[in-house]
Formats: structure tokens, sequence, C-alpha cells
């Protein structure tokens, strides 16, 4: 706590990085320290019940959620999903 309290005398912008929420309570415990939490989710990897258990559970403790990232997307599946909805 007091070296989170120094860190943020001295820089402007600190990025801690933690494990998956369901992966233990570090996510939790870092996310009362700070002021607000990019989701980083990797594609395909976890299902959307998952997804939306890990954030509702940010939300509960401190909703500081500032956005999400997703990443791992694999190019070619996107350009192919996007073809067959829009294609005329």
């Amino acid at each position: 706590v007091d070296l989170v309290k120094f860190i943020k005398q001295e820089y402007d912008l600190i990025i801690f990085d933690a494990c998956a929420i369901e992966d233990g309570s570090d996510a939790m415990i870092v996310s009362a320290y700070v002021d607000k939490i990019i989701f980083v989710l990797a594609s395909g990897c976890t299902s959307a019940r998952r997804v939306k258990n890990a954030i509702a559970s940010l939300q509960k403790e401190n909703g500081k959620i500032l956005g999400i990232v997703l990443n791992k997307v694999k190019q070619v599946n996107l350009l192919s999903n996007w073809l067959e909805k829009y294609r005329p």
C-alpha cells in the first residue's frame, strides 16, 4: 500500500499487470488501489459467461473499468466472419 502511494506521487501513469481473476485474488486486491482497470481478454479462450462474471465481480468491488482489450484475434477469422455476414 505504501509502495503504491509512493509510486503514484512519482509518476503520472502506472500500469499493474495481474493474473486472471479466476486464477486468484491478485486482480481483485490490486483493483482496490488503482484509478481505472483495463480488462484484457484473449479471443477464443474464455466463454462469454466467464467474462461477464469476471467483469461483474470487478464492477461490484470498485466499478472502475475503463475498457476492454481483445487480444490474440485471428485476422483471417475476422475477415471471413465479416464476409459471411455482409457479402452482397
